[in-house]
């Protein structure tokens, strides 16, 4: 169980379309946020910002589309954790990039998010970061089952 309900789900997508104008400032604006606050974490991230900020809206809004399925694309995110293993991301990390991500979203939504918007984005991250701290504590196991 995620631990996030289906009013969550329901009120993260519609927060996800009041940012769609603008989405392309997100993943620039949120790694510029994460290496203010957290710039151990800056080494991880070998390629072009602009490219992994391209990724991180992709990741986003493939996300938001599929939240409703988390238990099929949970798979994805513990495929994605031991990926990052290799990166030099730590679990420390998890805590700094849902800081990042819910400053940016709140930032970049005109108005800002709503309370019960924050509290929604709050509990999915809590689940993802959550799955994907728990996915690197069994790399092996969880690389043959999932053939990375």
């Amino acid at each position: 169980m995620s631990g996030f309900s289906a009013s969550d789900r329901e009120t993260i997508q519609r927060s996800w379309r009041r940012l769609a104008p603008f989405v392309g400032l997100v993943g620039t604006i949120f790694y510029g946020r994460l290496f203010a606050i957290a710039p151990d974490v800056r080494p991880v991230f070998e390629s072009a910002i602009d490219e992994q900020a391209a990724k991180l809206t992709d990741t986003l809004s493939v996300v938001v589309q599929m939240i409703d399925g988390e238990d099929q694309f949970g798979g994805d995110l513990e495929a994605l954790a031991v990926r990052h293993i290799a990166y030099g991301s730590l679990p420390a990390h998890y805590d700094a990039v849902g800081n990042a991500l819910i400053w940016t979203l709140d930032t970049t939504l005109p108005g800002g998010l709503q309370a019960h918007e924050r509290a929604a984005w709050e509990r999915a991250y809590a689940w993802e970061r959550d799955l994907m701290v728990n996915a690197r504590a069994e790399p092996p196991r969880l690389a043959a089952r999932l053939a990375i």
